[in-house]
């Protein structure tokens, strides 16, 4: 009986010493954790920045900001015709022809008209041909349907020097290659006079 109290008196003393030996060591790292992170802070506060840590940007060239400046330019125009000028701007021929119909000549009064209350504007036009006959012939007639879509546009008021004619023959096809209506055509295009003179 004497044995069993002292036993079980020793026992909760160790167990009581070994408690307290943990919380020491818990307590012992604790503090060692937290000088290591004041250690820490202190080497980042006072450390200096160096540029290669972060991130290079791309410098952007002359030549590409020039490119991006056209295109946005080009965007702002087409967006502007397209919201408030004439919204058709082909005109389609029949065989081996370049003369215009009537219905084309109303639409090309409305990009006179247009080009007339637009002075800063400039119409591009490209004349094109389908794929039949020899390249030097239809190089001929679609610069002929240019300048007969030119004449028009000038006739119902357009200044000259508002139009830029260029002759594509049939180097220039739209998507189906065999739609012939679709390739005998003269495109418009219009951009600002300041673009076209740099």
């Amino acid at each position: 009986m004497f044995n069993k109290k002292i036993l079980s008196i020793l026992i909760a003393s160790i167990v009581v010493t070994a408690c307290a030996g943990n919380n020491v060591k818990l307590q012992e790292s604790t503090a060692k954790q937290q000088q290591e992170t004041s250690k820490n802070l202190e080497v980042t506060t006072h450390s200096e920045i160096v540029l290669s840590d972060f991130p290079t940007q791309e410098v952007a060239t002359e030549s590409t900001i020039k490119l991006d400046t056209e295109s946005t330019n080009q965007a702002t125009v087409d967006k502007a015709i397209s919201s408030t000028g004439p919204k058709i701007k082909v005109v389609n021929f029949t065989f081996d022809k370049f003369e215009i119909t009537e219905e084309n000549k109303v639409l090309l009064k409305q990009h006179a008209e247009y080009l007339t209350d637009n002075p800063s504007y400039v119409l591009t036009v490209n004349g094109h041909s389908d794929y039949r006959g020899p390249e030097v012939y239809n190089e001929k007639l679609s610069l002929r349907r240019a300048n007969s879509v030119a004449s028009i546009l000038i006739s119902y008021g357009a200044s000259e020097s508002q139009l830029i004619i260029n002759s594509f023959g049939s180097s220039k096809p739209v998507e189906d290659y065999d739609n012939w209506f679709q390739n005998r055509r003269v495109e418009l295009e219009y951009s600002e006079l300041y673009m076209v003179s740099k």
